[in-house]
């Protein structure tokens, strides 16, 4: 019996206190339906420092606020959020992707009294776009977008088919190339310059294809500017260092307004020039010091001898005492050629050549039983040769200095040059 009643005495406790239960959670909902209304009637005050944040309105800050998670240990800071009066920072985001931003316009923007945007990771900044630029700096004074390294590429741009790297100034008058590594375009100034204070300027290196390429359509292809130095200098170690070429003008010209055009020399055993083909030249011809004009004759047996040369109406050749068989080889001894005789004694009065013969000539003197030396020289035609005497030549036209100064945008060839 007493057990009967304490089990009822325990029961009613449980269902009093089931009723106290029901009758708090009434009171809670109660108070949450009042503060709801209450908030759709009054408007909350700003927070302040130490409050917690309000959705939808100004929370203002006298110091740093940021966003902590403080699950694990230590704690990771989500966002950070300076107050704009002198923080060195204003957002600050740690994760896998630090800051991450989606928008029509532009995804992430910043703006900063030194720096924009800073980010730093196994990729700092990294920009993505569907159709225009995946990263834009732009900049009223300053550097729109700067990229430093110090073991490697400060800004790297790259692009499977398009451009990787892309600099423009004003519109560009032509049309956007493609696998393209570097472009620079410009309206009316430079496209690409480079600086280098002892260095090279401007590096090109290709495997299999030109290192530097110039286009133009009617000013110089590449234009190479020096104060001191050569404006122009190629090297190649088997090849030529420069190679000029024209469909219809000159391959190579030079101009000198009191200096050489053209200057070659060769050292030690090399040549300062070679040419294949016929050569005019417009202006005195010096030869100087112990340098001979000579033709490389080549003998029946396919050898080149050389043969020394004068100046003479018909291309005559010299010889001396004898016809030498090897002299023979080269003229056309079986029409008549010419003995000029000198004597070399006073008792000579006269000599004159009374046979010529293909082998020899015999010379007699006029006064008879003369005793005396004497010289001579032989001018015979060359073999194979059939010159026109006295032939007309017509020289060909010559490069006007217009033309130069109309490849000259930089007035370096003086108007009053000649």
């Amino acid at each position: 019996m007493e057990e009967q009643q304490r089990v009822q005495a325990q029961s009613a406790a449980v269902g009093g206190m089931d009723q106290l239960k029901r009758r708090g959670l009434i009171g809670g909902l109660a108070a949450l339906v009042a503060s709801a209304l209450a908030r759709t009637t009054a408007k909350p005050a700003r927070a302040a420092d130490g409050d917690d944040l309000v959705i939808g309105e100004n929370n203002q800050a006298q110091s740093t606020t940021q966003l902590v998670l403080t699950l694990g240990s230590p704690a990771t800071t989500l966002l950070k959020v300076g107050t704009g009066g002198g923080a060195s920072i204003g957002v600050l985001g740690h994760g896998g992707i630090g800051v991450k931003g989606e928008g029509g316009t532009a995804g992430v923007r910043g703006e900063g009294g030194t720096i924009g945007l800073d980010g730093e990771g196994s990729i700092g900044v990294r920009g993505t776009a569907t159709s225009q630029e995946g990263v834009q700096g732009f900049s009223n004074s300053g550097v729109g977008v700067s990229g430093s390294s110090k073991s490697d590429a400060g800004v790297l741009g790259s692009s499977e088919t398009g451009i990787g790297v892309r600099g423009s100034v004003g519109l560009s008058p032509f049309p956007v190339p493609s696998n393209v590594g570097v472009l620079g375009e410009c309206q009316t100034g430079i496209g690409v310059r480079g600086h280098a204070s002892s260095a090279t300027g401007v590096l090109g290196r290709s495997i299999s294809s030109n290192g530097v390429k110039g286009v133009s359509d009617s000013k110089p292809g590449v234009r190479g500017t020096s104060q001191s130095g050569s404006g122009v200098f190629g090297t190649s170690g088997s090849s030529p260092g420069a190679i000029g070429f024209s469909g219809s003008g000159a391959g190579l010209a030079g101009l000198s307004l009191n200096g050489t055009g053209l200057w070659a020399k060769g050292e030690t055993s090399g040549l300062a020039a070679q040419l294949e083909g016929n050569v005019v030249i417009t202006g005195d011809l010096t030869v100087a010091g112990a340098n001979f004009k000579s033709a490389a004759v080549k003998f029946p047996d396919g050898t080149l001898h050389r043969m020394y040369c004068q100046e003479a109406p018909e291309p005559w050749f010299r010889a001396e005492v004898r016809i030498d068989p090897d002299f023979a080889k080269t003229v056309d001894l079986s029409q008549k050629y010419h003995v000029f005789l000198q004597p070399l004694d006073t008792k000579i009065k006269g000599l004159a050549v009374v046979a010529r013969l293909a082998d020899r000539f015999i010379v007699e003197d006029q006064a008879g039983g003369a005793e005396g030396a004497f010289s001579y020289r032989v001018l015979a035609r060359r073999l194979g040769t059939r010159a026109t005497r006295l032939e007309l030549v017509n020289l060909p036209a010559t490069i006007p200095l217009e033309v130069f100064r109309s490849q000259d945008d930089e007035g370096v060839i003086a108007p009053g040059g000649r």
